[in-house]
């Protein structure tokens, strides 16, 4: 975990308004948001460890954000500023964990692109008999395997986190999702939960040495190829009729299968089918 002695950066002010407008844009408030957390949280773990800029009045100049915000034609009273790189850096060496539970597979997923256009027409023939989606003919792999492996939210607690890489970038092009946001004022944990489960969102966990030193712990839980769907291949169906029944069957029909058996036995079947 990254700890940095002396935060505050010192510049003149002509390099002070250039950093306020073009390096350091991420206020306390928006480091708040990023993080769910509130500004006595950010105070004890992020301020005390990040490079910032503190605008601090004087006694012959007692409101600098006044003036700043005049140069700047802004109307803003934060008083802490952030660079988003070097915050985002910070908190990438805070990573304590990055696993994955279980992953949404769409079956479409093992089907070739051809075998995809040939199901459709085979749809759209059969429409309205009780066969209009006969998906084993089409696929590389057992439909009643697949289902057998896929688990139920109930019976999540059995299934392992597997350590896995971040991706590149992860704080930059993710959004980190947090139960304390997602549940908002009327919702449930568990419902919050069973749904982050079911759709294969990875855990992230990120250990914090604060300026107290104890250590503040986050997790959150990260969008990141969750899905395996067929609409990642950019396939095109020429439209001759219910396309759109079609489509929600396809991205409705999910297989939620835990992680490890996923990478082990099908990961190499499906990203055959995908452009490298």
């Amino acid at each position: 975990m990254s700890k940095i002695t002396s935060p505050i950066i010192k510049m003149d002010y002509e390099n002070l308004l250039k950093a306020l407008d073009k390096t350091h844009t991420l206020s306390v408030a928006d480091v708040c948001e990023f993080l769910k957390v509130g500004r006595n949280w950010v105070s004890e773990y992020i301020t005390s460890n990040v490079p910032h800029i503190f605008i601090q009045g004087t006694r012959s100049v007692p409101n600098w954000r006044a003036i700043i915000n005049c140069h700047l034609n802004k109307n803003d009273s934060e008083l802490i500023w952030f660079n988003p790189d070097q915050l985002f850096s910070f908190l990438e060496n805070c990573i304590a964990a990055f696993s994955r539970q279980t992953v949404a597979v769409s079956p479409f997923a093992f089907m070739t692109d051809d075998a995809i256009q040939a199901l459709y027409r085979d749809f759209e023939k059969n429409y309205d008999s009780e066969n209009a989606l006969l998906l084993s003919q089409y696929l590389p792999v057992n439909v009643a395997e697949m289902e057998s492996y896929s688990i139920g939210v109930t019976a999540r607690s059995k299934v392992k986190h597997i350590p896995i890489n971040p991706p590149q970038q992860l704080f930059k092009n993710y959004e980190l999702k947090a139960i304390r946001a997602l549940i908002g004022y009327s919702g449930i944990d568990e419902v919050v939960r069973r749904k982050l489960y079911k759709s294969g969102h990875s855990r992230l966990e990120l250990n914090i040495k604060g300026k107290k030193g104890k250590t503040g712990k986050l997790v959150f839980f990260v969008d990141y190829n969750n899905y395996i769907f067929p609409e990642n291949r950019n396939i095109e169906l020429t439209d001759i009729g219910h396309l759109t029944d079609f489509k929600n069957i396809v991205y409705n029909y999910i297989w939620t299968i835990p992680y490890d058996v996923y990478a082990s036995r099908f990961e190499k079947i499906v990203s055959g089918y995908f452009p490298k």
